[in-house]
C-alpha cells in the first residue's frame, strides 16, 4: 500500500538523518518536542494527569505540574533515543544503555536454564532491548506487539537484530521457546501494557483500581518452569541509563494462574512509585473495564527458593 511505502520512506529518513546528528543536538531536539507536547499541542496531558492523580492522589497540583513537565521530557528522550538507537554503534550504546550486573544471570544459564525477564516501559526500554545482548552471552529473544505498516515492522525487525536482539510476535512466543528448549536463552517481556481481550486477561487492584494485565508470561513461566527476573531502568543523566536485573519468582511452578502475574504487578508499581519520571504514563493503562464474571487476583504465599 502507498500509505505504507510513505510510512517506510519517512522512517528511514528520520533514521539517516538522526545518523549524523551529534548527541547533544538531539538533546535539543527533545527539549522542543517536550515543549511543544507539553504547551502547544497538550499530547495526552488529560491522560497523563489522570493517571497521575490515581497514582498520587495525595499530590497537591503544583507537584502533579511539575511530575508531568518531567514526564513529558523522558517521552520526547524516548522518542528521540529511540530513532538514535537504530544507527548507534555497539560501543556508543553500551555508553547510553549499561547493564550493572549481567553476572545475575549466571547461576541460571549454569544450569541450562533459560530465563523469563519482566519489565514495564520505564524510560528508554528500546536501548535496553537492543543492548541487553551486548552484556549477556546467550541469546535474547524480545516479544513484541507486530505493528500494522508490514514494511516498516520488517525495517525494524532488522534494526533491532542488529546486536543480536531476536524479535518475536507475541503470537510466536511459545512456539519459539518450546522450539529452543535445549538452548538456555534470554526471554524479554515488557509486560505492562492494555490487553486488549479483557475476558482472557488477568485483573488485579493495581494503585487501587481494577486493572487489567496481559497473562501471557504468567502462563509461559509456569509451563516452562523458567525463573522469572525483573528489570529496573533508571536514568543516571540524560540519555544515559542503567539496567539491573533482580528475582520475580525462581520457581513458577509453585504459582497458581495469576500470581506472578501479581508479583509483576507489585514490583512495577514500586518501581513507578521510586522513580515517577520514566514511567509511560501517557498510555491509556485504566481504559478498560473488568468484566463482570471476573475477579481480583492475589498472589498467595512468596516463591520459594530454587535448588540451584
Amino acid at each position: 500500500m502507498l500509505t505504507d511505502r510513505l510510512g517506510l520512506f519517512f522512517f528511514r529518513l528520520l533514521i539517516g538523518v538522526f545518523r549524523i546528528l551529534p548527541d547533544g543536538i538531539i538533546r535539543q531536539i527533545a527539549q522542543f518536542i517536550a515543549f511543544l507536547f507539553e504547551h502547544i499541542i497538550g499530547y495526552r496531558k488529560k491522560v497523563i494527569v489522570s493517571n497521575l492523580k490515581i497514582v498520587f492522589p495525595e499530590k497537591k497540583e503544583e507537584e502533579i505540574k511539575a511530575i508531568t513537565h518531567q514526564v513529558y521530557i523522558s517521552l520526547a528522550d524516548n522518542l528521540t533515543e529511540t530513532i538514535k538507537s537504530f544507527s548507534r554503534s555497539k560501543e556508543d550504546l553500551m555508553q547510553h544503555m549499561t547493564i550493572t550486573n549481567p553476572e545475575f544471570l549466571d547461576k541460571y544459564f549454569k544450569e541450562d536454564q533459560s530465563i523469563i525477564l519482566l519489565g514495564g516501559h520505564f524510560y528508554s526500554w528500546e536501548l535496553a532491548v537492543q543492548g541487553t545482548p551486548l552484556f549477556v552471552k546467550y541469546p535474547v529473544y524480545g516479544v513484541y506487539k507486530p505493528l500494522s505498516n508490514a514494511l516498516v515492522g520488517d525495517a525494524l525487525y532488522s534494526l533491532r537484530n542488529r546486536f543480536g536482539s531476536i524479535p518475536i510476535a507475541m503470537n510466536q512466543t511459545l512456539r519459539v521457546i518450546i522450539k529452543n528448549k535445549k538452548t538456555p536463552s534470554l526471554y524479554v517481556f515488557i509486560a505492562d501494557q492494555s490487553p486488549s481481550n479483557v475476558k482472557s486477561a488477568h485483573w488485579l487492584s493495581f494503585f487501587g483500581r481494577p486493572t487489567g494485565f496481559l497473562q501471557g508470561a504468567d502462563k509461559i513461566a509456569r509451563l516452562t518452569g523458567y525463573p522469572v527476573l525483573y528489570y529496573t531502568i533508571k536514568r543516571t543523566k540524560r540519555g544515559f541509563y542503567t539496567l539491573t536485573f533482580s528475582e520475580l519468582c525462581p520457581t513458577p511452578k509453585t504459582k497458581k494462574e495469576g500470581e506472578i502475574t501479581y508479583l509483576f504487578a507489585q514490583k512495577l508499581s514500586q518501581n513507578i512509585l521510586e522513580d515517577p519520571y520514566g514511567w509511560l504514563w501517557s498510555h491509556k493503562r485504566w481504559k478498560r473495564q473488568m468484566p463482570k464474571n471476573a475477579k481480583i487476583l492475589t498472589g498467595g504465599s512468596p516463591c520459594p527458593p530454587s535448588d540451584n
